[in-house]
């Protein structure tokens, strides 16, 4: 197939486009779950002795949506069990956290606990509270040593969703996958500007990401397999690493295995350029994710419309 080019300043606000978009349609889709509403401070059963705020910052921020990250410590002998966070302004508008990252605090143990909230009602000079109910009680804590709202725009802004890129450079039977459209270096340095980046270069990662993710966070123990952005490095082939030894009679298996992958963990498949799936190479791998012999097969423009498709 021939090999295709793009210049680095096209290739980049491609990329940034891209991620851009998928990041508006996450933003919309997080953003209708947020709910504000007003809340009775007298009816609240305020604890102030078994959970200690230790700390308070914001890692990310992308759109209307900021990550709060809080070292919260259980100085108690019981377990707290969160149930609700949400931070409340001095007229009673409380702005609910999402995606909670940790919900139990054994006793006597610190923790380390993010989550996302929309920071559109967020204003500047104003003393919020943060609010952790839990199994114990509501416990607040006044925020009167920090400024919210500068905490959030001081905050790096990136996607707070990870980003995989597959480049799978590994050789087998002395073939190997190629890139088309554009480098992936310049996706790579793209991506990073507002995002976490995680890259697949060999085909046990790959196979193991699709068909056994167990053996996948054991070799990259906290990398993220659910909720994520994939963008496909090598253009309109779709890399293959699977249990199939000829693509020509199983290449419909293949894509129909990876687009229950994608639907099953909520993951979001990009192509960087050229027609989906119009090729399909890569390795046919054993159940020791071993890769065997590099196949390849062309379904042509019939690959994009296989996947689209294929039964979930």
């Amino acid at each position: 197939m021939e090999l295709k080019k793009a210049s680095s300043p096209v290739v980049t606000v491609l990329v940034l486009t891209l991620i851009a978009f998928v990041a508006s349609i996450i933003i919309y889709t997080w953003s209708s779950g947020f709910i504000t509403e007003e809340t009775g401070g007298s009816e609240r059963n305020v604890l102030s002795q078994m959970l200690k705020l230790e700390g308070i910052s914001v890692t990310r921020r992308f759109g209307d949506l900021a990550e709060v990250e809080i070292y919260l410590r259980n100085i108690g002998s019981v377990e707290a069990k969160i149930d609700m966070i949400y931070i409340e302004s001095p007229g009673g508008l409380a702005i609910i956290a999402k995606n909670i990252s940790k919900t139990i605090i054994p006793p006597k143990s610190l923790e380390e606990i993010t989550f996302i909230i929309n920071y559109t009602n967020v204003k500047p000079y104003v003393k919020y509270i943060l609010h952790i109910s839990t199994n114990l009680g509501v416990y607040s804590f006044g925020l009167t040593r920090v400024d919210l709202y500068r905490l959030i725009k001081g905050a790096p802004i990136k996607l707070p969703l990870p980003v995989y890129a597959i480049y799978t450079t590994e050789t087998v039977n002395g073939e190997s996958l190629r890139w088309h459209y554009t480098k992936p270096e310049k996706i790579f340095n793209a991506v990073k500007q507002y995002a976490d980046l995680y890259v697949i270069s060999t085909y046990r990662d790959l196979y193991n990401f699709i068909y056994n993710s167990y053996q996948f966070l054991k070799d990259h123990p906290g990398w993220p397999i659910e909720k994520v952005i994939i963008i496909n490095c090598h253009g309109e082939v779709i890399p293959y690493a699977g249990p199939y030894d000829n693509l020509t009679l199983y290449w419909k298996s293949y894509l129909e295995d990876l687009r229950r992958t994608l639907v099953a963990r909520k993951i979001i498949f990009v192509n960087v350029g050229g027609w989906f799936a119009y090729d399909i190479e890569g390795a046919y791998c054993t159940s020791t994710n071993r890769p065997i012999t590099f196949l390849s097969y062309k379904p042509k423009i019939n690959g994009s419309k296989e996947f689209s498709r294929t039964s979930i």
